[in-house]
Formats: C-alpha cells, structure tokens, sequence
C-alpha cells in the first residue's frame, strides 16, 4: 500500500456566494457550498475508512471550500479511479439538488431547455493526489499547494451557447426561471426563451423571485434552494433585529407586531416595517396586490407600531453592519514559514492543531452572533467569516470576535508560535442602508478588508466604512493592539456612543474637532498639534457640547474628562482616522436614535 496526500476542492467561492440581491442569496450560497464540500468528505469517509482527514475539521458548521486527507491505495491506477469517483458523487449530489429544487417548486413542470447544461456547467471540481512519505509532509504539501494554484490558475470553464436575456444575479447565464405579469415573447436574442417557467402564476414562487427577475438554473439553485437553519429573507430584516430583541418583553409592542403582520400572514417580510413601502408600486412588485384593500389599515398600524418602538427607546433602524474577516498571512503559516523553527518538522500536527482549533472558533463565534440575537452569520468556515450584525451591537461583536479568535486559536497553538508572534485576522466592516444593492454592498466590505490588510506588512487591523443612502463614503482603518488593549479603540467607540446616545453630550463636540483639525492634517493623515495641545482644545469642545444636568448626580468633570481622554487616545493613533471615526459614531448614534 502507498500513502497518499489528497486535497479536493469546489469553486468559484467569493463570486458564487456573493452574487446576490437577497440575503437568502448569500446564505444559500455558502450553505451549498459548504453541503458540497461536507458531501465529499461524507463519501471519502464511507469508502475509505481509513481515511485521516486534516482539515478542515469536523467541528466547523460553515465547511470551507476544500478539504485535506490522507489516504492508502495500492497504486496510481486505484488513487486516480478513487478521485473521478468522488468527484462523479459530489456532481451527482449537485445535479440531484438543481432538479430536486426545480420539481418541488414547480410541482412537476417540464424543465426549461438549457436549465440541465446550466447546472452541469457548475461547479468546478478539482482534486490532486500526490505520494507521501510521513517525514516529508512539510515539503510534499508545499508542492501539493503549489500545483493546485497552478492547476487553478488554467481556469477550465464550459462553454454554453446561449443568446437572449441573462440572469439578474450572476449575468453570466440565460434566465430561465422568470417572473413576468406580462407574457412571454418567442424567442430571440433581445428576449426570455419561450419555455422558461414563469412564476408569476406560483403564489409560493413568486415571494422569492421579484417581478421582472429572472434567474439561472445556479442561481435559482440559491433563491429557492431549502435553508436548514433560521433564514433572514432581507437585510430589512437584520436592520429591525434590534428593536424586534429590544423589545421582546414589551407585550404593547408585540401585540401590535402580531396584529400587522398578520395582516400580510406568509407574505410578511421585514421591509414592510418601514412606511415607505407601503405603496401600491411596491405591493406590485413584490406580489402583494392581494392585500391592497388593507392597505389603509396597514399604515395606521404601522404608525403605531413605529411610534411605540420610538418611545419604548428602540426605534425601527434602517441601516445595519456587514463584517468579513480572514486570517493573516495564513498561507505563510500552513507551509510553515512563520512557525517556530523548533517545532517545524511537526507540520502535519500543526495543522490538525490548527483546524480544530479554528473549528472550535467558529462554533463559539455563531454563539456570540446568533445566539444572542445581535445578528446573524452567513458563514464562519474557521479563519474565513462573513456576517451580518445590528448596529447597536457592532463594536461589541467586533470585539468579542477579536478576543474570542485570539483567546481560542494561540491559546491551542502556543507549542508552534515563535515567541511574541501570534496568528491574527484583518476584518471589513460596512455600515450601510438596508435598499442599497447587496452586490454594491458586498463589493465594498471586500475593499474595506482590504484596507484593513493593507495597513501594513503585519496587517492585523480593522477597518470600517459607512455607506450613506445617499452613496456618500466615510472609512477609518486602526490597528488591533496587544493584549488587554486588543480592542482598546472599540472601547473608546462604546464610551463615545453611549456619551451620545444617552444624550449627555450633543455631536456638535465632533462636527467642531472635524472643522478644525482637517485643516492641521498633512497629506500623510499627521498633524503638528502635539496630543497635550490637541487634548486641551477636545476638552474645550467637549465641555461645551455637554448636556448633563446639573440634579442628575453625573460627575460632570469625570465625563467630560472620560470623553477627552477617548478622543485624545484615536488622536494618537491617528489624527485622520480619528476625525472619520468621529464621523462614523456620530452616524451611528443618530440612526439608533432613529434619525432617517
């Protein structure tokens, strides 16, 4: 018997996951991902038993896109047999999906022409054997790594003959399943085929796909695939998230919620919350035309509900956070480059150690965002995340996570790590309004990480960005500290919120230091003023900003001296990022305090 190192992978990941214009889109995207991948290993396991799997580790819920195993085989004959094998299984798996989904919400109709080619032309399945020998693990997987880039690197595609109108999510592909009020026109190159299915006659259909979209066999595939956890059907959803949890024991509140969603039954969705879709055009597109005659005692509804939600302190937000993070230079730590020369010989260790702990992680890390309510996670496949977080709970979810990935990842890795060198992440956080594009929005979280990553060669740091509705930008990008500074500058940014939103201070205090300070900073984000200086004037527009009473029994000179110090502290870090900061809080505070 000859041993084997075998790694296997599904792709494309970032555009398949992220072609989306619905949060279901993302989160079916990476659910499929990750079955896929599951069902690979599911299968090398069933008939090879002795199979030793390296990583990822079976503890992760959001499987990555790949997986690494060590496996015996008699010859090169039977390991190449093994792996066309697999990867006929994991299509079948995929092909058994796309017409399994097709046929239950369609109940039986015949498939559009093209809609198999589509779905066969998806995903792409790679998989390299390679001999191994157990004391060259390190120098087998290096050339294992290597050759999958290279052979990634030849992008095989299939070619699809189509003409007429693409899909409205990846654009890539004809649109085969359509919802049209109006007939379908023969076919040509300007319109949809003659026998694509058309929802708009499919009550249950049609509340997934809006009128005039129209989708591919993959991308119906994600719309309509069947979500195994709890789903959020719009980023409308994640906005209202913390005035729904705020707000759970308040009976006025939750009777008024139930009496209006009532009104909608299986057609509610949270975007219904806001008043401005209460219009016929929207009720239109949406297929809601069936509640219109209620559509008077919605909106009275409606009222009262916001104005309860107002006055109970936890108004109906309609922006929320998007944040992505992945480790740093991981690459360089699973060749292992950056591990400590002492222990390199045991890579093979390392990375099990290493996948169970980033298991581990990400088990924990659904924990901290689901499982309290503060948002929801489309994926946490170990160092890689994505996810969507209520904008009360931002800077703490950031932190937590922060102090959670190094407390659980080092802490099992200590015997690998060179001394004072540690594994990190770089995170993209966005802040944006729930109608902007989710493709923009996707699109921007992925530059603002790589800000993050762009810091410098230690990388290590965090960036975050709000997009107005407007499309105006603000971004500020700070490092993580060390040890129990880790998530000092978060720290700052909950003091600075809570000052604010309890309306002890006024923003006037931050709109001053950004009129005064943008005209001391220097191209490079640096300002002359020495801190000692800059402090005394944070104090002087603090002061003046401050609103405390004086029968509240509040140490005014305390607050005020906590703010300045908070201010005076991002200074130091920097002076730029400090007055986009500033900004960025400012934003923050008055949405949560309900401003439009």
């Amino acid at each position: 018997m000859n041993t084997y190192l075998f790694l296997f992978t599904v792709s494309p990941v970032q555009s398949y996951i992220t072609q989306a214009r619905k949060a279901r889109d993302l989160f079916a995207g990476s659910r499929i991902l990750s079955d896929l991948t599951q069902c690979g290993m599911d299968w090398v396991a069933q008939n090879k038993p002795e199979a030793e799997f390296i990583f990822p580790a079976k503890e992760i819920p959001s499987k990555p896109n790949r997986f690494l195993c060590i496996l015996p085989f008699a010859d090169d004959a039977a390991a190449t047999l093994f792996g066309n094998q697999l990867t006929d299984a994991v299509h079948q798996h995929w092909m058994t999906l796309a017409g399994d989904v097709f046929s239950r919400h369609t109940k039986g109709a015949p498939l559009p022409e093209g809609y198999t080619q589509q779905a066969a032309s998806h995903p792409d399945i790679q998989w390299l054997l390679m001999p191994y020998q157990h004391d060259s693990y390190t120098a087998d997987y290096a050339l294992l790594e290597k050759t999958m880039g290279e052979i990634k690197a030849y992008r095989h595609f299939t070619q699809l003959e189509e003409t007429g109108r693409k899909c409205s999510l990846c654009g890539e592909r004809n649109a085969l399943i359509v919802h049209s009020s109006k007939q379908i026109k023969p076919a040509n190159s300007a319109f949809i085929q003659a026998d694509a299915y058309n929802c708009a006659r499919n009550k249950a259909l049609a509340s997934l796909i809006s009128e005039g979209e129209g989708l591919c066999a993959v991308c119906f595939m994600k719309r309509a695939g069947k979500q195994d956890r709890k789903e959020f059907s719009s980023t409308a959803e994640i906005a209202t998230l913390s005035t729904i949890t705020a707000l759970q024991n308040n009976e006025k509140f939750n009777t008024l919620v139930r009496q209006y969603t009532s009104l909608f039954g299986e057609d509610f969705d949270a975007q219904l919350f806001y008043p401005e879709n209460l219009t016929t055009t929207y009720f239109g597109k949406q297929g809601l035309t069936d509640h219109l005659p209620n559509l008077d005692e919605m909106k009275k509804l409606l009222k009262k509900l916001t104005r309860e939600a107002k006055d109970a302190g936890a108004p109906m937000m309609k922006y929320y956070a998007v944040m992505m993070f992945d480790g740093d230079n991981m690459g360089q730590w699973l060749t292992g480059e950056l591990l400590n020369p002492a222990v390199k010989k045991d890579l093979k260790e390392f990375h099990q150690a290493i996948s169970r702990a980033l298991g581990i992680f990400a088990g924990k890390a659904y924990e901290v965002v689901d499982g309290k309510g503060r948002g929801a996670i489309i994926y946490a496949g170990g160092e890689d995340f994505l996810g969507f977080i209520s904008l009360p709970h931002l800077f703490s979810v950031m932190a937590e996570l922060r102090h959670l990935f190094d407390q659980t990842i080092n802490s099992e890795l200590t015997r690998w790590l060179p001394e004072g060198k540690k594994v990190t992440f770089s995170a993209g956080t966005v802040i944006t309004h729930y109608k902007n594009p989710l493709s923009e929005v996707l699109t921007r979280v992925r530059a603002t990480e790589k800000s993050a990553k762009s810091i410098d060669r230690q990388k290590n740091a965090f960036s975050i960005a709000v997009m107005k509705h407007s499309g105006e930008i603000h971004q500020a990008t700070f490092r993580w500290g060390a040890g129990e500074s880790m998530t000092r500058t978060l720290q700052l940014a909950n003091t600075l919120v809570a000052a604010l939103q309890t309306e002890q201070f006024s923003g006037t205090f931050i709109d001053s230091i950004e009129r005064e300070f943008t005209r001391l900073i220097d191209q490079n984000g640096l300002c002359s003023l020495s801190a000692a200086m800059a402090q005394q004037e944070f104090s002087r527009l603090i002061e003046r900003s401050c609103m405390i009473p004086p029968q509240s029994g509040i140490d005014k000179k305390s607050a005020i001296a906590t703010l300045t110090d908070a201010v005076t502290t991002l200074y130091q870090e920097s002076p730029r990022e400090m007055i986009s900061f500033l900004s960025i809080i400012d934003f923050m505070v008055r949405k949560m305090k309900g401003a439009e």
